[in-house]
């Protein structure tokens, strides 16, 4: 009896990871922080990080230099309110055929090129190889995530797991009462 019991927790146990895993898999692949956290620290050259301060007992941040800045603060925040406003939960859950996601690219490319041109000397932007680069680095960035929205590949992908994550919870066929099912 005890083994039976052990062997169900074990079983649920795994269950419930199972669930937990399918649920982090939807909130990651929905979620464009790190993309967009990507962007904003090559901007920067860099990116805040937090740490626990002994002395002073409480939580700072430090910024950690990965590189030069290639844009200053009024750039950067210019750049990634055009950047957020392509890269957001709501967004990756659209659907557009190739034609649609291509005009969708290019308007974006279009429009950061424009903006980075016509305000060069405001935001810092030293040379037109710089120029290029950042143009070049966010579409590099921004065009694979994106792509998700071409033929509702991304619902078509989260529903494959959400009905994974059912079969998980519910004993691959079972109700969820455990018995019964298809």
């Amino acid at each position: 009896m005890e083994g039976q019991v052990k062997q169900e927790n074990s079983s649920s146990e795994r269950n419930y990871m199972s669930q937990v895993n399918s649920d982090s898999a939807v909130i990651y692949r929905l979620n464009p922080d790190e993309v967009v956290l990507r962007i904003e620290s090559y901007l920067r050259g860099g990116y805040d990080r937090e740490y626990y301060d002994d002395a002073l007992g409480e939580v700072r941040t430090r910024f950690v230099k990965t590189g030069d800045k290639v844009l200053n603060e009024k750039g950067v925040q210019s750049v990634m309110a055009s950047v957020k406003s392509v890269l957001n939960a709501s967004v990756v859950q659209g659907n557009f055929d190739e034609a649609r996601f291509v005009k969708y690219c290019e308007e974006l490319h279009d429009r950061l090129a424009f903006n980075l041109m016509l305000n060069k000397d405001k935001w810092g932007v030293l040379d037109n190889g710089t120029y290029h680069n950042v143009v070049g680095n966010i579409m590099s960035t921004v065009y694979p995530f994106m792509s998700r929205l071409v033929d509702n590949k991304e619902r078509d992908g989260l529903n494959v797991i959400i009905k994974e994550s059912i079969n998980t919870v519910t004993g691959k066929g079972k109700s969820l009462l455990g018995f019964g099912g298809r």
